[in-house]
């Protein structure tokens, strides 16, 4: 069948928690005192547990090649995020303070900051805007690619 890539993300997602619920079950329910009733049969649960981990690696594969032509604005849009998350790590203190590490409270410091906080959030200004146009492109390239991936039902999703 086919399906358009915003929705094969969306199953890849159903299909990795749907094989943490099962692995959960067969963790859980391997082993049980003698002569207690199994609430499930194991050996179903890891036949279904391999199934969903094929069509996995299926739909992975298929999100893969699909990507092919995009990979670099994927790249480029984990990028972006990271730098506006390491930006907003950056010490922006500039200027006389009272020393924040001094025992008696009174004394203070002086601090110099090449990086003042207004050219901080200026610049993650312009980085988010070139995140929501990055993430635009990407929205409508995902909405608008098909990839052939077997029904999802086949796997009881």
């Amino acid at each position: 069948m086919q399906m358009t890539l915003a929705k094969a993300l969306k199953v890849r997602n159903r299909v990795q928690q749907k094989i943490r619920h099962v692995a959960g079950d067969i963790q859980r329910g391997n082993s049980v005192l003698k002569g207690a009733e199994r609430e499930d049969d194991v050996s179903d649960l890891m036949t279904q547990y391999d199934k969903l981990v094929d069509y996995l690696v299926n739909l992975k594969s298929a999100i893969f090649k699909a990507n092919e032509d995009i990979q670099s604005e994927i790249f480029r849009l984990s990028e972006l995020k990271a730098k506006v998350a390491f930006l907003g790590g950056i010490d922006t203190t500039h200027g006389k303070q009272v020393n924040r590490y001094s025992l008696g409270g009174d004394e203070v410091a002086e601090f110099e900051a090449v990086f003042r906080k207004k050219e901080i959030d200026d610049l993650v200004g312009r980085l988010e805007q070139m995140i929501d146009a990055s993430q635009e492109a990407l929205d409508h390239f995902n909405h608008s690619t098909l990839i052939d991936i077997d029904s999802p039902s086949t796997v009881g999703l």
